[in-house]
């Protein structure tokens, strides 16, 4: 009998003194495992232990040291087991978990890790790794989870928020799980702002100028299944003064909605971000296309396409734009590019390609404007509802596949272009209220059930409002750099 074939089994007398010890350092025999610390009786030990073959990809686990060395050993498609002990594990150093690689704890144990724990890797389709089975996991660090199947938080560097505009980091735009995100308890640790059940936020005022530790941990059970540390740095109403920024926003159709750009317009103070492109009505102008895919700005078809090849300086050049170094860029791509995906290999094999046509663009555009900067805005989440997707596609998409598809499509994003230098990453992703920024109408229950309810009716288009909390978050990022 393999040990993911034995049946759970409970004792009345916990208490007994088990048959055998483990030297630590040392693998168990194929039919002997320690069970020192579990709390099981000696026969019951003893029938488990007759039972157990221990294949070679099963490494167990009843010390600190054994830990480690399971650690430094480690290799693909293994299972460690992990079983309870009086005290936590401590490992010191951060904990890395790739490779189809299973941790399970038996027993309810308890892990303490001095570093950052990381599930899976951020460069690699092959991402499947687990923790399961342990009562607690504390770390010092970030608890990082790449695999499609586990629980993440998309917060890629710091927040940036300014003295008198609302700053909001909604969990449903930065918690990705297959999960509800109702199972979870979240906690948010910042000396600023206010948690409440949907959001952190925070309007600063002049005092709260400055940076701030910031972190986000994600519980399920009690136990912690993910972490995300950060800053929040809020500047003044003065920082930028007599700045002018232009600002090339290229997106789809919330790009094309046009409220992104007039919100940079609006908010203007002492610091200017001034916007331009093709489309829009003057002096809101912009790049968004409507149906539009990262791909689709690098080939037959995109405003940047002149001449049968791409042509940066020849589309400066026909629509008399200029720019120069220290302006910016900013894509904001990744709905489209989700699209009707159906998996999460599919997913990430999409969102692969979509990255290479983004690089391509911003290389074009970094080799013709020296010092040129780049802002990739994190894709936002849908609408909350199902029902918004019922509007739009019928039975055929739901909102659940499309939050996990975005989610990757972040990841992947992130995975290409953190270490390019020059572009850097914008939270929109956590900037909308998916409950109240998108569409909604009122309607009977069904048709013999008059009762009127509200249900959402486009999951892809913000309000206004929803709109105008993503140009917000742009405006903070734009003036923090100006």
């Amino acid at each position: 009998m393999r040990f993911d074939q034995l049946p759970l089994v409970t004792t009345a007398n916990p208490t007994d003194t088990l048959p055998f010890t483990q030297t630590p350092g040392t693998a168990p025999s194929d039919a002997r495992i320690a069970f020192s610390d579990l709390p099981v009786s000696t026969a019951t030990a003893t029938a488990i232990a007759a039972k157990i073959t221990k294949p070679t990809d099963y490494v167990f686990v009843n010390s600190d040291a054994e830990l480690a060395a399971a650690y430094a050993a480690k290799a693909d498609g293994q299972t460690w087991v992990v079983f309870a002990k009086q005290t936590a594990y401590a490992f010191t150093g951060d904990m890395t978990i790739d490779n189809n690689i299973t941790v399970v704890g038996i027993g309810n144990p308890n892990l303490s890790v001095t570093g950052t724990i990381t599930l899976g890797k951020v460069d690699t389709t092959n991402k499947s790794a687990r923790i399961i089975g342990f009562k607690a996991i504390t770390t010092t660090g970030d608890f990082i989870n790449w695999t499609p199947d586990g629980c993440s938080i998309d917060v890629f560097g710091d927040l940036y928020a300014t003295v008198g505009i609302e700053f909001n980091l909604y969990f449903a735009g930065i918690i990705s799980s297959k999960l509800p995100l109702s199972c979870y308890e979240i906690d948010v640790v910042c000396a600023k702002g206010t948690q409440d059940d949907q959001r952190f936020y925070i309007t600063p005022a002049s005092g709260d100028v400055g940076t701030t530790a910031f972190s986000v941990s994600v519980f399920l059970n009690g136990c912690l299944v993910a972490k995300k540390t950060s800053n929040l740095i809020v500047s003044a109403s003065a920082s930028g003064s007599g700045v002018t920024r232009k600002v090339l926003v290229i997106g789809d159709s919330t790009t094309a909605a046009g409220t992104i750009t007039q919100t940079l317009l609006d908010n203007a103070d002492t610091y200017t971000a001034t916007p331009i492109g093709t489309q829009g009505t003057p002096p809101n102008k912009h790049e968004g296309h409507g149906g539009f895919e990262s791909v689709s700005f690098a080939i037959d078809g995109s405003p940047f396409w002149i001449g049968g090849a791409l042509d940066f300086h020849q589309y400066l050049i026909d629509n008399s734009l200029s720019l120069s170094a220290n302006d910016w860029i900013v894509i904001l791509t990744g709905i489209n590019d989700c699209g009707a995906i159906a998996s999460d290999t599919a997913m990430q094999a999409q969102a692969k390609s979509e990255a290479y046509y983004l690089n391509v663009i911003i290389g074009i555009i970094k080799a013709e404007v020296s010092g040129i900067r780049i802002a990739i805005g994190m894709v936002i989440p849908p609408a909350a509802e199902q029902a918004s997707f019922g509007a739009l596609f019928g039975a055929e998409r739901t909102q659940k596949r499309h939050a996990i598809n975005r989610s990757i499509w972040r990841k992947e994003i992130y995975s290409k272009f953190k270490d390019r230098d020059g572009v850097e990453f914008i939270h929109i992703n956590g900037s909308i209220s998916t409950e109240y920024g998108f569409p909604a109408t009122a309607g009977n229950v069904a048709t013999r059930i008059t009762t009127q309810i509200t249900r959402q009716t486009d999951g892809y288009h913000p309000t206004t409002g929803g709109y105008s909390q993503m140009g917000d978050c742009l405006w903070s990022f734009l003036k923090s750099k100006a």
